[in-house]
């Protein structure tokens, strides 16, 4: 097992919040927490204790900030594609 350190970003700037996944052929996938662009608590079978060694595959998954979401409200469209 070996420890994961480093820093994610988009379009130059750290990502706020998000997890990040690794995966390698015959190997558990190992998860962990991006934090003001920190990657932390990369976890295989016990916290923190990071991902096996090898090359891997890795997901990034964005947690978007509520504050900034775009709300629709779907019946908006079924009214417009009735007219």
């Amino acid at each position: 097992m070996a420890p994961v350190s480093g820093t994610v970003t988009l379009k130059g700037k750290p990502v706020k919040t998000g997890t990040i996944i690794f995966e390698s052929a015959g190997n558990r996938p190992s998860t962990g927490k991006i934090i003001d662009g920190k990657i932390v608590e990369v976890t295989t079978f016990e916290t923190g204790d990071g991902v096996p060694i090898g090359s891997h595959n890795v997901a990034v998954n964005i947690t978007a900030d509520a504050s900034s979401a775009v709300m629709a409200n779907p019946g908006d469209a079924a009214a417009r594609d009735a007219n």
